[in-house]
């Protein structure tokens, strides 16, 4: 887990409170907007809820919160070496919203256990039902402090409130 606490606005709190057990952090996605994040206290795994806006940005702050979790946070501080910078296209569809986040987080996995490449910057839309069109750029060559393996369907959750959207994700490490 993060020891590092980071501030959180009173309007994320107020949408989707956090519980005593949770490392929270804020994250720019790149769209203007601010995903909220938070690791949860989960055995064995790693668990990350996200609080957003918009579901783009949900998205965005998922991936951004995994890079975060797999580089200790070295990424966001600009600590980690990296051999080049890189910007890739990707397209995904599902049959839902879930099933699409599982599917993104997943497809980021591959390209960082082929490439070594790992997202920065990232700017996405969503279509419906459950279509996804993102412009990545990254950086190659940083190792991974944490190795996440894999997102997974356990306690996968995405809500819609009239406050935002949220979701929970678990990864296996």
């Amino acid at each position: 887990m993060l020891a590092q606490k980071m501030y959180v606005s009173p309007m994320a709190r107020t949408m989707f409170p956090f519980s005593q057990g949770e490392t929270m952090f804020e994250r720019h996605t790149g769209t203007g907007a601010t995903a909220v994040l938070g690791e949860l206290d989960h055995t064995a795994d790693v668990a990350l809820r996200i609080t957003a806006a918009t579901p783009a940005d949900l998205f965005v702050g998922a991936a951004l919160g995994m890079a975060r979790i797999m580089t200790g946070g070295a990424l966001d501080a600009g600590e980690l070496p990296a051999d080049e910078k890189a910007e890739l296209k990707i397209e995904l569809e599902d049959a839902d919203l879930e099933g699409l986040l599982v599917g993104w987080l997943n497809a980021l996995l591959a390209l960082y256990d082929t490439d070594l490449f790992l997202p920065s910057r990232i700017a996405l839309t969503l279509a419906p039902p459950a279509r996804l069109t993102a412009e990545v750029r990254g950086v190659r060559g940083p190792r991974a402090r944490v190795l996440v393996k894999a997102a997974t369907f356990h306690m996968l959750a995405v809500q819609c409130a009239q406050e935002g959207w949220a979701a929970t994700v678990v990864f296996d490490v």
